[in-house]
């Protein structure tokens, strides 16, 4: 039987790619969306069957019993994390409450599996690494603490209604068809108008995971036949890379000689995140997955993305 999945927030970065993959697999999808980014999705929009909505909302019952939904990931949220130090209880109410109308709405519906997509952020700066999923919780903005409160919430919903939800931390996604000024983005952009760059926080080191590998372990964690309900995994590539590696990565691939870098204190977050590096092991044992592209082959994909959207004028 074709299974019927719903994406929450399918038109966004890491949404409308697990929404291509899912269709590669001959599932059928339907999108609950604010539909913002739909042009995102524009060359498998026949495939796709689109609800506009927002999970603060309560159509989220109706949505899955209309279109009989087996599997349910939850990316909708305020993904930002900047947005967090302006507008708190908006970030809060998306992240927390949108995550409890979908969690609720699954239970209603009697759908076989949940994927509450969280982040690396609730782990705070790493203690020890690589970090794994027992790695202490020290989120250090609003947005982290927004996934944190959904994390907890969604294992006592495990808990307390048998709501088979499985809760999954992705370290930082990067590549095609993005839409927040995150670091990887917003250095492509710069490079690609003239060699200047200004950043913020110069020390911090990321994992960074290509958003097609990081698809994938959502997919395969969905499908685990094992008993993983109520878990946490980790998704990511147990590499780091300084902020000065990046930018010296997209500068060789764009064919820049030299670049003007500057630091601005507007930039800097006010309680940032130093260091974040992923121990995938428990995924890696589950369901065999390990990431398969290379930062700099994922850097590559990314900038002549950007580059072939600008021509097209995306």
């Amino acid at each position: 039987m074709t299974e019927k999945v719903l994406v929450t927030g399918g038109c966004g970065f890491v949404g409308n790619a697990l929404v291509r993959a899912l269709l590669k697999q001959g599932k059928e999808v339907t999108v609950y969306d604010r539909l913002t980014h739909i042009k995102n999705l524009e060359d498998v929009k026949d495939q796709v069957n689109f609800v506009k909505g927002n999970i603060l909302n309560s159509d989220l019952v109706d949505t899955m019993s209309d279109n009989h939904i087996t599997q349910v990931y939850n990316l909708a949220a305020s993904p930002f994390i900047p947005d967090s130090y302006y507008y708190p209880r908006k970030v809060i109410e998306t992240n927390f409450e949108g995550a409890l109308n979908v969690m609720m709405a699954a239970q209603i519906s009697k759908v076989e599996r949940v994927i509450q997509v969280s982040s690396s952020e609730v782990y705070g700066s790493a203690s020890y690494t690589p970090m794994d999923e027992k790695h202490p919780l020290n989120p250090h903005s609003t947005y982290a603490v927004s996934k944190l409160a959904a994390d907890r919430l969604a294992f006592t919903l495990y808990k307390e209604h048998e709501i088979p939800i499985v809760i999954v931390r992705p370290f930082n996604m990067y590549g095609p068809r993005f839409t927040q000024p995150y670091i990887i983005p917003t250095i492509i952009r710069s490079l690609c108008k003239e060699p200047k760059l200004t950043i913020g926080h110069r020390s911090a080191r990321r994992d960074f995971t290509y958003v097609e590998d990081g698809v994938d372990a959502l997919i395969k964690i969905m499908d685990c036949e094992e008993d993983i309900d109520g878990v946490t995994i980790n998704i990511g590539s147990n590499k780091t890379y300084w902020i000065f590696e990046i930018i010296k990565m997209i500068q060789d691939i764009l064919g820049i000689e030299e670049i003007d870098i500057d630091t601005s204190i507007s930039k800097l977050r006010p309680y940032d995140v130093n260091l974040l590096q992923c121990d995938y092991g428990l995924l890696n044992g589950l369901v065999g997955w390990a990431p398969t592209t290379s930062i700099l082959e994922g850097l590559r994909k990314t900038v002549n993305w950007y580059k072939e959207v600008m021509e097209d004028g995306w």
